[in-house]
This record gives structure tokens, C-alpha cells and sequence, in this order.
């Protein structure tokens, strides 16, 4: 199995001189300047429209100016519950200044497994609302990506 070049990046960078504590990602891996990570094939559709990654900034905007209802999403958010999605699901403390298609996809998991386990029915219910919402807003060609 090949190695994709975005993973190449990380990989590189984990052997070469420690980071300060805003280049370290979510889970604990070394995280590659915004100059040294390439784009992305996949062209114009989702969330990162072919881009390595977004920032924080961009990523707000484009939560604030999507849809409250997305095709497959059962029920919709509104301007300020998709602005918590965005606080609650991807800290700043924990994912820094930019987030990638691999947080996205391993936060997606995360929720999966956080649903599984969750007693409570409306708390369930909310975590695969949020899970659908963001796979739907992330789109489908970057399902493989993992």
C-alpha cells in the first residue's frame, strides 16, 4: 500500500527538530508547515475544495455560510449551533490554528465511537446529527482519503 504524499509530510517532519506546541496535531503527531504540505487532488467539491487544509478562520466562515439543512442530514443547525459544532467538535487548545482532512475524518470517527457508547437516546441522536452533518458538508471524495 502507498503511502499518499500528505502522510509522506507528517512522516518527514516527526524525525526532524521538535515543534512548538502549535505544530503538534490533535492526536500527538508532528504537524508540517502550511508551506511544505501540497494540494490535494479531488478537485472543487466539500469542505476543502482540493485544499491540505483550512484554517480556523476559513473553516468558521464556511460552517457560517452553509446550509442549516444538507441532503441525508436528518434535521438541520442553525447559524449559531453550526458555529458550537465548530468550537465543540475542533478545539483550538487541541487542533491549532488549521485542520486537515485527516482530523476531520479521524474526529468523524470519534464521533461514531462516542455515539456507540452513549446511553442517553437524545445525546445519541445529536452525535449522529453531527456526524452526518459534517460527513455531508465534508462530501464524498475524500471517503478514501484515510
Amino acid at each position: 500500500m502507498a503511502i499518499p504524499k500528505f502522510l509522506k509530510t507528517f512522516l518527514a517532519l516527526s524525525s526532524s527538530k521538535p515543534q512548538s506546541s502549535a505544530n503538534v496535531g490533535s492526536f500527538g503527531e508532528k504537524r508540517a508547515p502550511e508551506a511544505e504540505i501540497t494540494k490535494r487532488p479531488g478537485g472543487d467539491k466539500g469542505l476543502f475544495k482540493g485544499k491540505p487544509f483550512l484554517g480556523r478562520i476559513e473553516f468558521r466562515r464556511t460552517l457560517k455560510k452553509a446550509p442549516e439543512r444538507l441532503p441525508g442530514v436528518v434535521g438541520g443547525f442553525t447559524e449559531k449551533e453550526r458555529l458550537a459544532l465548530e468550537e465543540g467538535l475542533f478545539p483550538k487548545e487541541k487542533f491549532g490554528e488549521y485542520i486537515t482532512p485527516y482530523e476531520v475524518n479521524r474526529r468523524l470517527k470519534n464521533l461514531k465511537r462516542e455515539m456507540h457508547r452513549e446511553r442517553d437516546i437524545s445525546e445519541k441522536l445529536e452525535k449522529r446529527k453531527q456526524m452526518q452533518y459534517l460527513e455531508a458538508l465534508k462530501g464524498k471524495q475524500e471517503k478514501d482519503e484515510e
